[in-house]
């Protein structure tokens, strides 16, 4: 199954399917490179963090963007643009990662 979020970028508009639920191990590799961000510019924290972000895409829509998305083609400029879309994905995996907050917490 799949997650549907609408890009917030008008340099890329479209929409990015996000595996939902989100495999075990990208769970964990996410948790992983949160926590350890460590760069010193928000540049380099946002590259640091793409590695964990893309496996948890199963697809892309969006106009203007690499047909193949990797850490090596994902967009570093306009800066804005991309930080933007980058903050979409991590919001959008975050809410997939918290979960349905009306669930019974007994189970």
């Amino acid at each position: 199954m799949t997650k549907r979020i609408e890009s917030p970028v008008k340099k890329w508009p479209g929409h990015i399917l996000l595996y939902d639920p989100i495999p075990l191990v990208n769970v964990v590799n996410f948790e992983k490179t949160i926590q350890e961000r460590v760069g010193t510019t928000q540049t380099e924290k946002d590259g640091e963090i793409l590695s964990s972000l893309l496996p948890c895409v199963a697809e892309w829509h969006l106009d203007n963007f690499p047909e193949n998305v990797t850490v090596e083609t994902f967009p570093g400029t306009p800066r804005r643009s991309s930080a933007m879309l980058i903050a979409a994905l991590i919001n959008a995996i975050v809410n997939i990662y918290k979960g349905d907050e009306e669930a019974d917490p007994n189970v």
